[in-house]
């Protein structure tokens, strides 16, 4: 369900189902003797398809949008959404169409409906240089359309924009265009919180190169083990380089900081949200754990696989014929890492949209246990699973997830591939599954991821 195609269900299903009354945070409506907005010609119809998007969070970012930062709460959300949504409100109010607040909800739908095909584009184009496999590309790509968190890539949050500035920013660093995944991780980083992690993307990517310069020519497709030795060859002008798009990147971040302490200087998350490390670990907390549990237990189990793999190139151990897709590495690693944090000190439901923006690991894995493992000649039974310019390649994610015995996937089959494993099918139905149901809770105020 692309975020498109979300629209017309959480519209049938919203008014279907009665809304649930929730203590979530509602936008302040004008105070008694203040004058309402004059309501607009097309201002109940837009309400009518698109009220169960202005759920939760969403009710912030429009909050935001419309006036500002007014209450420390609001400092939790990121300016990125509301500028864009602003300006793509204000062609919207020119028409007289739509009232300020309606024209905002309109705009924010449409921008992440653009942006979340826009992300869905740079995943599709960095699967393909990554995988060295159109299928899998493919199909990571349309599970990243169906995403457990599709309707946070339709409703006013800042998914579909940290999704589309993320992958990215990650295919602009495959391409070495350095600068522009710079300018792309900054804006990621005025988004959301976690796009400063993704500044180690441009280290790796430098670092990378000069060892790889100063290494024998016979060695260069070598594995190499981790040493102090390598730090310390870095030369100088690429770790500037390194820190000059650091500082880039991290830079729209450090204003905004700035700009939310010198307004407040309050630990209002800390008080308002209740964030900390272990802090969600309570009894009455389990039932959020458990919605998270599918996407933790996928990119941890997945990454410690490919980790473990990695470790055995590494000590140029035997593998079993299975290739292990080295330039994988700082994207298993970035997942972990914001998978760990996310479950001990965040609001651990939030991990799966968090996830499912900010990394193209999971459906990379994901994407793997749909297709199954490969025969010993490379291939899995798929025409397309050839790379461009040769007839050998590694396996997308080297084995990430071991599978049992399984049907060949369908040469013929169109959309879905056929589950080429037991837990293929699990997955297909995980994502399907979240997508519906999270639409259908969402959009009637229900707690969702």
């Amino acid at each position: 369900m692309t975020a498109r195609q979300g629209e017309p269900y959480q519209c049938v299903v919203n008014h279907l189902l009665p809304d649930h009354i929730s203590d979530a945070f509602v936008a302040p409506q004008p105070a008694a003797g203040d004058p309402a907005p004059s309501p607009a010609p097309l201002d109940s119809l837009a309400t009518v398809l698109l009220g169960g998007l202005h759920r939760w969070d969403a009710q912030y970012f429009l909050h935001i949008a419309e006036h500002g930062y007014t209450h420390e709460t609001t400092l939790a959300f990121f300016p990125g959404l509301p500028l864009m949504t602003t300006a793509g409100a204000v062609p919207l109010e020119a028409t007289a169409l739509l009232s300020r607040p309606v024209a905002l909800l309109v705009s924010a739908v449409a921008v992440n409906a653009l942006l979340s095909a826009l992300a869905a584009q740079a995943l599709l184009a960095l699967s393909v240089r990554l995988l060295k496999d159109r299928r899998r590309a493919r199909t990571a790509a349309l599970l990243f359309c169906w995403s457990p968190a599709t309707v946070f890539l339709a409703a006013p949050y800042s998914e579909s924009l940290f999704a589309c500035l993320g992958f990215t920013g990650m295919l602009f660093c495959e391409t070495d265009r350095l600068w522009g995944a710079a300018a792309a991780f900054g804006f990621a980083a005025v988004t959301r919180s976690n796009g400063t992690l993704l500044i180690g993307f441009l280290v790796y990517n430098l670092l990378h190169k000069q060892v790889t310069m100063m290494l024998p020519k016979k060695t260069k497709e070598n594995v190499l083990r981790p040493s102090l030795v390598w730090i310390t060859l870095c030369g100088t002008g690429r770790l500037l380089q390194a820190a000059v798009l650091s500082l880039l990147a991290l830079t729209a971040f450090v204003v905004y900081q700035l700009f939310a302490f010198v307004l407040f200087c309050t630990p209002g998350e800390d008080h308002y949200w209740d964030v900390g490390f272990l802090r969600y670990y309570r009894l009455r907390q389990l039932p959020n754990f458990m919605l998270a549990a599918p996407t933790v237990i996928l990119v941890l189990y997945g990454a410690a696989t490919y980790l473990h793999r990695w470790t055995l190139a590494v000590l140029q151990r035997p593998l079993d014929g299975a290739a292990v897709n080295m330039r994988l590495l700082p994207y298993t690693l970035h997942a972990a890492a914001l998978t760990c944090f996310m479950v001990t000190c965040a609001h651990v439901q939030v991990t799966t949209r968090v996830l499912a923006s900010s990394s193209p690991v999971l459906y990379w894995f994901a994407a793997d246990l749909l297709h199954g493992p490969e025969t010993k000649d490379g291939r899995t039974g798929d025409e397309d699973s050839r790379p461009e310019g040769d007839t050998a390649r590694p396996r997308a994610m080297a084995a990430a997830v071991p599978s049992p015995s399984h049907q060949a996937v369908s040469r013929h089959s169109a959309g879905w591939p056929s589950p080429g494993t037991r837990a293929g099918t699990y997955v297909q139905l995980y994502f399907l599954g979240y997508a519906v149901l999270g639409t259908c809770l969402f959009s009637n105020g229900l707690p969702w991821t």
